[in-house]
């Protein structure tokens, strides 16, 4: 059962997410921080705490602690049963390490948008780590996840690496800026959110870990896939508003050179 649920939640969040992208009361609803409209952001806060309960500060804290914890729960069980192949722990072991930086970043160096995040975000937010961090413990469980080959452990390993200090230093710089100016310097020369081109690496070398095997996780890929593409062309559009012709024209949305 446990993993039929788990395709369920994912198979969902995926129509939602796809939905929210082509009806603007959805994605009016689900949208904060600098992207939020401004009445939209008003009516949170009269609203509050009926329909917001935390800033987008804690809520993210939020996100990361309660994903820390799950894992870590998750980690010790699998350590205290290794049966079979190893992949899903070697999965589970990059997610912790992915779970404790971004807790670290969100509470020590991360500059937050003021305002509130909706309730609905709030539990869609933390029901995403709670179903991301059993994903391929249940689906071994069910159907078996062979020995990671080398090739994928070559590939998916780096590739984490290299994500994780992408995103780390797009933080930084990020979190170094003056209000209101354009970010620049490494990634930031190609596209406008290079930490969200990191995060989608990041689970695609969660995915490749497993071989792409793990239908979970390759769900969990298509949402984040979705869920970002639509928050870097929003990011990207508030930028070229913001800056008009000051936005360098050849900076692109997401993917070097390509979109």
């Amino acid at each position: 059962a446990a993993f039929y649920v788990e395709v369920l939640f994912w198979v969902t969040s995926i129509v939602l997410y796809a939905l929210k992208c082509i009806w603007a009361p959805l994605d009016r609803l689900t949208t904060y921080g600098k992207l939020q409209r401004p009445e939209d952001r008003d009516q949170l806060k009269h609203t509050a705490p009926y329909i917001a309960l935390l800033s987008n500060r804690h809520a993210w804290i939020l996100f990361y602690a309660t994903g820390l914890m799950c894992n870590t729960a998750i980690l010790l069980y699998e350590l205290m049963n290794l049966q079979g192949g190893h992949a899903p722990l070697y999965v589970n072991l990059m997610l912790q390490i992915q779970l404790a930086r971004r807790l670290l970043e969100a509470v020590y160096i991360q500059k937050f948008s003021l305002g509130m995040m909706n309730n609905l975000n709030l539990l869609f937010g933390a029901s995403f780590y709670i179903f991301l961090c059993p994903a391929t413990l249940i689906e071994a469980r069910f159907f078996g996840l062979d020995h990671q080959n080398d090739t994928s452990f070559i590939i998916a390993l780096p590739l984490f690496i290299a994500s994780t200090v992408l995103q780390y230093h797009t933080h930084v710089v990020l979190a170094s800026l003056k209000k209101y100016t354009i970010p620049t310097g490494g990634m930031f020369t190609y596209v406008s959110s290079p930490h969200y081109l990191a995060e989608i690496c990041i689970y695609l070398s969660f995915v490749l870990m497993v071989q792409g095997r793990c239908l979970l996780m390759d769900l969990a890929l298509v949402f984040v896939v979705i869920n970002l593409a639509d928050s870097a062309k929003k990011t990207h559009t508030w930028y070229k508003t913001k800056f008009g012709v000051k936005y360098p024209h050849s900076r692109r949305m997401l993917i070097p050179f390509v979109l």
